[in-house]
């Protein structure tokens, strides 16, 4: 693949700025959610950071929860249309862009994935 070309997941994110939110952006923050972000209110399940994909338990209310590139992509649009009405969120997305989030935001992003807004933390 060049760099003109873009994979499948690649997704266009518009809020002050536009970036291209590339497949190995989604598989990073993917990672960072389940591998440290979410570990204080869910369990991962059939894990497979290759394919971009788990089944989360979540540790409350005992509900499984799909979790895919497509839930990861969902996440970020999501903090991407707060950002005019919270700074919090136009960090995040700027963190996201630079890719210097830690595994705080990449949580933020699988909650809004799911969700569609934030529950825990």
């Amino acid at each position: 693949m060049t760099a003109t070309e873009l994979s499948p997941l690649d997704t266009f994110v518009t809020y002050s700025n536009t970036f291209v939110l590339t497949e190995p952006m989604v598989q990073d923050l993917f990672v960072t959610a389940c591998e440290g972000g979410i570990n204080y209110w869910a369990f991962v399940n059939d894990y497979d950071f290759v394919k971009i994909t788990a089944t989360i338990l979540d540790i409350e209310d005992e509900k499984g929860y799909a979790v895919t590139a497509e839930t990861i992509i969902g996440g970020v649009l999501q903090v991407a249309r707060r950002t005019a009405e919270d700074d919090n969120y136009l960090r995040l997305m700027q963190e996201i862009q630079h890719t210097t989030y830690d595994a705080i935001g990449a949580d933020i992003v699988l909650q809004m994935g799911i969700f569609g807004e934030l529950i825990y933390g």
